[in-house]
């Protein structure tokens, strides 16, 4: 997800870390590394046309410790990704379709 910083369109700071935060969650959720996704991180019951077959349910934190933590901040972004970019086979492909997106 990083590109050299005199290409054009280098990605800003929050960008980096916006994609470095989806490309771990890709490989948590895909068992590419080996990062346990917790017990209260729950899959979505209810599957329509407009979500992927990998979303989850949103984090309802009440602090801002929990508010600001990895899958509380993650899962709304993961959610919004289309199936196209979540279906992606490899790592390298993932971090690609992010770009496009």
């Amino acid at each position: 997800m990083t590109r050299p910083l005199n290409e054009p369109q280098s990605l800003s700071l929050e960008q980096c870390r916006k994609g470095a935060r989806l490309t771990l969650m890709y490989k948590a959720v895909n068992g590419k590394i080996a990062l346990q996704i917790p017990d209260y991180v729950k899959p979505k019951q209810r599957i329509t046309r407009q979500y992927h077959h990998m979303k989850f349910t949103l984090l309802t934190p009440t602090s801002n410790t929990h508010k600001f933590s990895f899958y509380a901040r993650t899962i709304p972004q993961w959610n919004s990704l289309p199936a196209g970019v979540i279906d992606q086979l490899s790592v390298e492909a993932f971090r690609a379709s992010l770009i496009t997106f």
